[in-house]
């Protein structure tokens, strides 16, 4: 699971780093990526690569990173959970599915978010 977390953050990373200019705040809610990115340790294991190239590009885009619950974030849920078979890179939010967007608005607003758990009873 971290292998994948840190491949998809650094792939994002590499995306916005034609296109941003302005410093980014990026949100992980994964506790380990962001202790092991924040701490700047670096370890002999099979992840050190590719923690090595995402430090480099989020100084390269001053950019800074911060843990965030999963529930804080749900549009990143919502949109990884929808497992989409082609890359979706969006500049503008009209772009978005109208899915995402709500849950985009919602998070904007602080709003909690729900998750519906079914249960045979």
């Amino acid at each position: 699971v971290l292998r994948e977390e840190s491949s998809s953050l650094m792939h994002g990373l590499q995306l916005c780093k034609d296109i941003v200019r302005d410093p980014l705040l990026v949100e992980v809610d994964s506790k380990s990526l962001a202790h092991l990115l924040i701490a700047g340790t670096t370890s002999q294991w099979p992840l050190c690569n590719t923690l090595q190239r995402i430090r480099t590009l989020l100084c390269s885009l001053s950019a800074a990173v911060s843990h965030v619950v999963r529930k804080a974030n749900f549009s990143a849920d919502k949109l990884a959970s929808l497992r989409l078979p082609l890359e979706l890179f969006c500049t503008l939010l009209h772009h978005l599915l109208a899915l995402v967007q709500a849950s985009i608005g919602l998070d904007s607003r602080d709003f909690s978010s729900l998750r519906w758990q079914y249960s045979r009873d």
